[in-house]
């Protein structure tokens, strides 16, 4: 697949470092991923590690909101991507639905009360007043993110929860981010690192997050310096990003010797920190994944935290480390590990154990199953359920050549790519009378072969030489079409499968459309429409190859086609929603397509058949 991955920043620090690690995870498993953020707060390291895995790097630099949201969509549309998947900004996300693509959205969870982060510790009813005005805006915006998506993610059970609650949407699946990425864990310890035994080492408690009130490190600091007084040698590392000036002062101003704050440390420095710690504490109020707490434990070390939000989806209550109900339950679990080296070291390996399931890598192959699932749930309907069902069979062969036989503009092969199912074909050929409107297909994929032909006459084509073959609404179209099926015989492998579509008509068939012998046809170039499935599976078999499975469907009248064309031809534009490529750039239309499409057509049915050439050809 061809992904965008947008999101609000481009940095290694705090909750940024996730779609970070998910676009290289995925990137490993073998798909086009472009990185687009915001050039406010970009981190050098971070570019340079995305592009040294091969990920093109797209920085959106804009002044204005709404120059940002042109420059964004018009990066995405010139990238031709199938989905994006995106961490951001609603500015960002409007881009995204803008371009019509499909957007997966990934809920990170709601902040609220930002007025009091700045100005903390002054609390009065003026701010809780002006807090409330606010609280309303972001529920708003995140609202109207929801609903500009056209599916949602969310990050844990809690973010699940508070999704549904406060913007009545479900999301389509929760994705538990990954613990600590491979980088962090593959460097080997030098000798001045390894761990010294407990007794002798300094007690260092660890606690990372972007460094702002809701985040409670002034809490873990009262807790430490009562600690430090009991126990000797302990040591609170705070480890931060986006600090705000006023708080980071108060926490200063606090702190004992016993507290020390270290601002936007490289990947090395953070790595040699978590190496050191005994505990990761967190004091955190809106705890939606816990990161941090996740990294902690796959280094071995256990952790205690206030109980909210996804906390004890983080930590096992008693056996990966605590959870604490308030600042009194803190400082006594805090102790409770620090006086007891064989307690802390069990939790650390339980709390290393359970890290151990959640890796990049897994989140990244849940992601890429649910946007698979996306694309099929838009694109569906663009094709027939049993080409389909063939195409998803042969997932796991490698190596096959595909024919579309009456290509077009070469749709079926668009849409199998948008749903990212010509993985096993190594050679795409794309056979039609008129071949002006492939060329493009053949400037974006080189597996294209383009093939001037009509389907009486392969001889472009060698014998036994095709594994598959789709031909989809083209027979209709053919005077003979016995030497079609045959040609079609002689090139397909023994063992090679065909998809056939058509249109089937009874005697009161009914349409406006006459051909140029005058018989009502559902399409003025249609040469000649069957009058049941028999005839059409006797054509194939006649051919000599073997029906495997047939189907009649009723036909049905494309309403919102007519729509579409009325207003193309209103406003003096080509019908183009003649064609199914119209609905390939405006995904979302496609459900109108569907809902509007219930009419009968009367005596009308399509009728499709999957056959297959025997191994050994008749004689």
């Amino acid at each position: 697949m061809n992904i965008a991955i947008v999101s609000a920043g481009l940095s290694t620090h705090s909750g940024l470092r996730a779609p970070i690690e998910l676009a290289k995870a995925l990137k490993a498993l073998g798909h086009q991923i472009t990185f687009y953020a915001l050039s406010k707060g970009k981190d050098n390291p971070a570019v340079n590690d995305l592009r040294r895995t091969g990920i093109r790097v797209s920085v959106v630099n804009a002044r204005s909101l709404l120059t940002q949201i042109l420059i964004l969509k018009k990066k995405l549309e010139a990238g031709n991507h199938d989905i994006i998947s995106a961490h951001c900004f609603v500015s960002q996300l409007l881009a995204a639905r803008l371009t019509g693509i499909p957007v997966v959205w990934t809920y990170y969870g709601t902040q609220l009360n930002v007025l009091r982060e700045h100005v903390f510790p002054t609390k009065n009813t003026v701010i809780d007043t002006i807090d409330s005005l606010l609280n309303l805006t972001i529920r708003l915006k995140t609202q109207a993110m929801a609903w500009l998506a056209d599916e949602i993610l969310s990050i844990s059970n809690s973010a699940k929860q508070e999704l549904k609650k406060l913007y009545g949407r479900k999301p389509f699946a929760t994705v538990p981010l990954g613990s600590a990425p491979p980088s962090f864990t593959t460097k080997p310890l030098s000798l001045s690192l390894r761990p010294t035994p407990y007794a002798l080492s300094p007690k260092i408690i660890l606690s990372v997050s972007r460094i702002t009130p809701y985040k409670g490190f002034h809490l873990l600091i009262r807790v430490v310096n009562r600690l430090s007084k009991r126990i000797p040698d302990l040591k609170l590392v705070i480890v931060g990003s986006a600090p705000l000036p006023r708080y980071l002062s108060y926490l200063k101003k606090i702190s004992g010797s016993s507290v020390e704050i270290i601002v936007n440390p490289s990947d090395a420095k953070l790595v040699t920190l978590f190496r050191q710690a005994k505990i990761y504490a967190t004091a955190d109020e809106y705890l939606f994944y816990g990161l941090p707490i996740w990294e902690a434990s796959s280094f071995g070390i256990p952790s205690v935290a206030l109980k909210r939000k996804a906390a004890s989806e983080a930590i096992v209550h008693g056996k990966t480390g605590f959870l604490a109900k308030n600042e009194a339950d803190l400082e006594e679990y805090l102790e409770r590990l620090l006086t007891n080296p064989k307690l802390c070291q069990r939790m650390g390996e339980k709390a290393r154990e359970l890290a151990s399931h959640r890796t990049w890598g897994k989140t990244a192959r849940s992601y890429e199953g649910i946007l698979r699932q996306v694309l099929t749930k838009l694109y569906l309907p663009l094709i027939p359920t049993g080409f389909y069902s063939l195409m998803k069979n042969l997932q796991t062969q490698r190596n096959l050549t595909l024919a579309d036989l009456g290509s077009d503009t070469g749709m079926n092969l668009k849409i199998l790519g948008k749903l990212d199912l010509l993985r096993p074909i190594a050679k795409l050929i794309a056979v039609d009378i008129d071949t002006k409107n492939l060329k493009p297909l053949a400037r974006e994929d080189p597996k294209v072969q383009i093939l001037q032909a009509n389907l009486t006459s392969l001889r472009r084509v060698p014998k036994n030489s095709v594994n598959t073959i789709i031909c989809t609404q083209v027979i209709e179209h053919i005077e003979n079409q016995q030497k079609a099926l045959s040609e079609i015989a002689r090139v397909l492998k023994p063992g090679g499968k065909l998809f056939l579509s058509s249109v089937a008509k009874k005697w009161y068939g009914l349409y406006w459309h006459n051909n140029k012998k005058g018989k009502i046809v559902v399409h003025p170039d249609h040469v000649h429409e069957f009058s049941s499935v028999e005839e059409f599976i006797d054509l194939i078999q006649s051919s000599g190859l073997t029906v495997i499975r047939s189907e009649q469907l009723p036909g049905r009248f494309p309403l919102f086609d007519y729509f579409l064309r009325a207003i193309n031809l209103l406003a003096g534009k080509p019908t183009s929603a003649e064609h199914r490529d119209f609905y390939l750039k405006h995904p979302r239309l496609i459900r109108w397509h569907k809902h509007l499409s219930f009419l009968p057509i009367p005596g009308y049915s399509i009728v499709e058949a999957l056959a297959q050439k025997p191994m050994r050809e008749q004689k």
